[in-house]
């Protein structure tokens, strides 16, 4: 081939290869998104604490209801000393206990009359019947805190459901949220222990016929 045809060829070649060159696009450079901010930075508006659950269930011939640690602080408050007898004899000294008296209680489910119990339930299923006669008039025997011989005369009781103990919640672990207790005005005296129920969740309103 001539020179000069061979010169003309290289020249078209190049030039048809920087015609193809110019031509390609060369490829979009691809953005990858942050999401650091968006794992870590969760949207708050619209979540609700949980709705705190109830601690006590009342039933009656009104109905039912259950009851919040809330609810219950939120009804007129009964405070006293309350101490037991054990069956083997072991006084446990009385106490100051804050609550609510179980006739308010069953009030909220229809009342509590002369024909008329109450049941007081633990979560153990551990239940006790108290009578009218208890809850209205406070009859139980007491005995004296510092001999444990039985009293001829006492103080007026009242039978409550106790969520304090010396200014204090009680210990759940060993009492529960809450417990029957059977207190006085002064610390002069005690009952007898199985009138003391622990870890209480349940009220019943129930005929004693």
């Amino acid at each position: 081939m001539q020179p000069s045809r061979l010169i003309v060829a290289l020249v078209v070649i190049t030039c048809l290869f920087a015609a193809c060159t110019a031509a390609t696009p060369a490829p979009a450079k691809l953005s990858t998104p942050d999401l650091s901010s968006a794992a870590t930075t969760a949207p708050s508006a619209g979540v609700q604490p949980p709705a705190p659950s109830p601690v006590l269930k009342l039933e009656g011939p009104g109905g039912a209801k259950a009851l919040t640690l809330d609810a219950l602080k939120a009804l007129p408050a009964s405070e006293g000393w309350g101490g037991i007898k054990s069956s083997t004899g072991k006084i446990t000294l009385p106490e100051r206990f804050k609550g609510v008296s179980v006739d308010e209680l069953c009030k909220l489910v229809g009342g509590l009359g002369p024909d008329l119990g109450v049941s007081i339930v633990a979560k153990d299923g551990y239940a006790m019947t108290i009578s009218y006669d208890q809850v209205a008039n406070g009859d139980f025997i007491a005995y004296d805190p510092g001999t444990g011989d039985e009293l001829k005369s006492k103080d007026p009781l009242k039978v409550i459901i106790a969520y304090e103990k010396e200014g204090k919640l009680l210990p759940e672990d060993s009492d529960g949220v809450l417990r029957l207790m059977v207190v006085s005005a002064k610390n002069n005296q005690v009952v007898d222990g199985h009138w003391s129920v622990k870890w209480v969740n349940q009220i019943a309103v129930k005929s004693l016929a």
